[in-house]
């Protein structure tokens, strides 16, 4: 049986989520829609920074992912291939918040949400 402070914490992020869409007009069904699964934020001390971005601000990842970057990066380099990271972690409330901008400025959800292959000049895998 699960302690029941971690199910008043998983009700809390639920919410929580539930008013961000709310405020944000995304349909509740959004996600089941698409077949995506809710994924619990990382917390701050489970980031590990792996970089920076072109603007010298820190890119976080999970350790687990950070350590998947770096053997990523440490391959690439033998073959003298040189990965920068672009992107990184964002919180719930930073992600809502870019989203909320752009929907503001009359941008459309459907293409905000979609899968990118390309970020400015770099692919993006």
């Amino acid at each position: 049986m699960e302690h029941p402070d971690l199910i008043s914490e998983g009700n809390r992020r639920l919410c929580l989520l539930a008013e961000i869409h709310r405020e944000l007009q995304i349909p509740a069904t959004y996600a089941a829609d698409r077949g995506l699964s809710l994924q619990l934020e990382a917390a701050a001390p489970d980031l590990v920074v792996i970089g920076a971005n072109d603007q010298s601000q820190p890119i976080r990842l999970t350790r687990g992912a950070a350590a998947a970057w770096q053997s990523l990066q440490a391959v690439a380099g033998d073959a003298r291939i040189i990965l920068a990271p672009i992107l990184g972690f964002r919180s719930v409330a930073r992600q809502a918040e870019i989203i909320g901008d752009k929907l503001r400025t009359g941008q459309q959800l459907e293409p905000l949400t979609a899968k990118r292959q390309f970020h400015r000049n770099w692919s993006v895998f």
